[in-house]
């Protein structure tokens, strides 16, 4: 298997030097790497050595444009090996489209805790011609989730990957020709505060993450770039796109989310009820430089049942998984109308079989660290940091 990039399926690279990796199951004597786009051999390296991780850097990459690379490897006693992969160039992270958002903010943090509607954004597009290839770059800080025609497109959790946005941005591209249809298409983009609009939370009772990153308000910027028989296209996000509130009336990376689940429609909380659309409001967005990913995301690994359920009382129940892991949970509950289900998450239960929250506590915001000394979050903190779901 050839890894471009560390990646080894749907590879998109903007930007050089590229890293090709490979194996062999025998002593390597010599290799050659030819990179062709299309028919045209764009590139060749020959050499000598058992090197089995080379660093690309002398090629001329073209937007939206399908490149392959081909590995020749001879061994010692005759052996030899063809490996072979595929990447597709983006828009070499130069975007047409502008920073979008939502507009609203907070007038003081403190604030923040009251809590807020998410931010989902739409463009609907028409086609009346036989489309050929469709991608979309897109970056939605926080956290994101894109959508067309009702079908999510993005395989991960927690994206966008978390950096300091004032010096570098990763944005994403998908191949979204399967999600295209003729002749109304609808691009939804449902946004997260994550780690760009966190909360005034002092961790350890001195660091506020408000203070000490690139923050804002959640915003996207995107091109979709399409291919048809004879032009191509691409649409930016712009003043066209238009947003409206979600579903969330809360959600912070630490403390948790609160979802109002009388806002949409079966499980995907994107198909509002009743959405009032507005025109997006253009920004500036962070200053960072916006580089294709190639850091693997957050994807669903494994499934855990519960091993027990403590049933506390008539409305408490303590659901033991049987291990401490990272994830989301998934859960089926029957429910009376406007009836409100709190989530607490814990890694510890004590002898009493209640749960004891003080390892998983947001910088120890609200733990007792020595006798009479309580970290405290600061204005407008939760008393304790703890994780916590509500709908």
């Amino acid at each position: 298997m050839l890894s471009i990039n560390y990646q080894t399926e749907n590879i998109i690279v903007d930007h050089l030097p590229i890293m090709v990796c490979w194996s062999t199951n025998y002593p390597q004597k010599s290799f050659s790497i030819k990179v062709y786009k299309g028919a045209e051999l764009v590139s060749l390296i020959a050499r000598e050595g058992n090197n089995t991780i080379v660093t690309l850097d002398a090629i001329s990459l073209q937007s939206f444009t399908s490149y392959t690379i081909e590995v020749l490897t001879h061994g010692d006693n005759g052996e030899n090996n063809v490996f072979k992969n595929s990447f597709t160039t983006s828009n070499l992270g130069h975007f047409s489209g502008r920073w979008v958002s939502g507009g609203h903010h907070f007038t003081n943090d403190i604030h923040y805790y009251r809590g807020k509607r998410n931010v989902v954004m739409r463009k609907t597009i028409y086609l009346d011609e036989d489309l050929l290839d469709a991608y979309i770059s897109i970056v939605g800080l926080g956290f994101y989730k894109l959508y067309i025609n009702g079908k999510e497109v993005t395989r991960g959790e927690l994206n966008t990957d978390w950096t300091n946005y004032a010096k570098i941005i990763y944005y994403d591209t998908y191949n979204i020709k399967p999600f295209i249809n003729q002749p109304k298409n609808e691009v939804i983009v449902e946004l997260a505060d994550g780690w760009f609009n966190p909360a005034p939370l002092k961790l350890f009772g001195k660091y506020n993450l408000r203070e000490t990153l690139t923050i804002g308000e959640p915003q996207v910027i995107a091109d979709i770039y399409m291919k048809f028989a004879d032009r191509e296209m691409i649409i930016g996000s712009d003043a066209d796109w238009q947003y409206c509130e979600g579903a969330y009336t809360f959600n912070n990376i630490y403390l948790g989310e609160r979802l109002d689940m009388k806002l949409f429609r079966g499980d995907n909380t994107t198909d509002l009820l009743m959405p009032d659309w507005k025109n997006v409001v253009l920004s500036n967005g962070p200053e960072g430089r916006l580089v294709s990913s190639f850091i693997p995301k957050i994807n669903h690994t494994l499934s855990l049942g519960a091993e027990h359920i403590h049933v506390v009382d008539e409305e408490t129940f303590i659901i033991d998984f049987g291990a401490i892991v990272t994830g989301f949970i998934d859960l089926s509950i029957t429910a009376s109308e406007n009836q409100r289900v709190e989530l607490l998450y814990s890694e510890d239960v004590d002898e009493n079989y209640e749960l004891n929250t003080d390892s998983t506590l947001a910088g120890f915001v609200g733990k007792q660290v020595t006798e009479g000394v309580i970290i405290d979050g600061g204005i407008g903190a939760p008393a304790r940091a703890e994780q916590k779901d509500a709908f």
